[in-house]
């Protein structure tokens, strides 16, 4: 699939929401942003109309491993805090969701904290000085806290949800992978938790919700 299609398919999307219930949520206006030269789909949430206040803040919203910004526990997030007064931003990473690229492929921690620097930096000038805040889910709470560290005087605040800080990785394993990384850096072979919606939902029907889901990966970490 090209990259346009895929970009043209995103738009459609972001207005349909995945939605088969009758779950609120506010729309996304949909747009890209060249991150590493590659052009990523992203969405912005704005308050409702009903929102008669100044806005609050300008808030990034990261999504974690084989997710992206339409994913159901990203989209409730960033709707929830458009709600509460915040101008909301979600990039989908390269290799996800609707942004091009091989599918569970990441490439190296400083690829995802430049391509995390790179939406916040977006919205803090979209946002024209407003305080701004960055919340991450799963493996998108590393990449928040990660470029608070680098972008301190931007960022105002971190919210991180079920956020992926830590591996237990022995040295051998480490060895292990660092040798699979250089003879065949491509191979699904990690096994990955990080979309099942059993362990994300108490709820049947959310649960039902993203396994409908057709733009998140489902396969093991390369």
């Amino acid at each position: 699939m090209t990259r346009s299609t895929l970009l043209k398919r995103s738009r459609r999307i972001a207005f349909q929401m995945f939605l088969s219930d009758d779950v609120p949520c506010i729309l996304a206006e949909t747009s890209t942003l060249f991150t590493r030269g590659v052009e990523c789909a992203l969405y912005k949430w704005s308050p409702p109309s009903s929102w008669n206040k100044r806005i609050r803040g300008v808030a990034v919203v990261y999504h974690g491993f084989g997710a992206h910004s339409l994913y159901p526990t990203v989209r409730y997030a960033s709707s929830l805090l458009a709600e509460n007064g915040l101008l909301v931003y979600g990039l989908d990473l390269p290799g996800h969701g609707a942004s091009p690229g091989k599918r569970g492929l990441l490439t190296g921690v400083e690829d995802l904290i430049e391509d995390g620097i790179a939406v916040a930096e977006h919205a803090a000038r979209d946002g024209g000085g407003l305080p701004l805040f960055l919340v991450g889910s799963s493996m998108g709470g590393a990449i928040a806290l990660a470029v608070a560290n680098r972008i301190p005087s931007l960022v105002r605040g971190v919210v991180m949800l079920a956020p992926m800080l830590s591996l237990n990785v022995g040295a051998g394993a480490r060895t292990a992978l660092g040798c699979l990384n250089t003879i065949a850096p491509n191979l699904p072979l990690i096994p990955s938790s990080a979309t099942r919606p059993e362990l994300q939902y108490r709820d049947a029907e959310r649960r039902a919700e993203c396994e409908r889901n057709t733009l998140t990966y489902k396969g093991k970490l390369r």
